[in-house]
């Protein structure tokens, strides 16, 4: 049974990870004019929010959706290896 500490735990990762992966395609956009430090700071954030949805996917109960999300936030954590390399 899906407790209301884990529906927010799950609502709280979704919710990260489609934000993370929003902000990595505005950094990889390949027509950017943005500076340098924008673009840090971007991916930074990209990087924060996925370490956050990241420690929340912990504490979802069912293993299908537990093992995508993390699969999909460790692909918006190195995400940047794949686009530049």
């Amino acid at each position: 049974m899906l407790t209301t500490k884990n529906y927010l735990a799950s609502i709280l990762s979704i919710a990260l990870l489609a934000m993370s992966i929003l902000l990595f395609l505005f950094y990889a956009y390949p027509y950017s004019k943005l500076q340098y430090e924008i673009r840090i700071f971007i991916m930074t954030v990209c990087w924060l929010c996925s370490t956050v949805s990241l420690f929340f996917s912990t504490k979802i109960i069912y293993p299908y959706l537990k093992r995508g999300i993390i699969l999909l936030n460790f692909c918006c954590i190195y995400g940047w290896l794949f686009y530049f390399g």
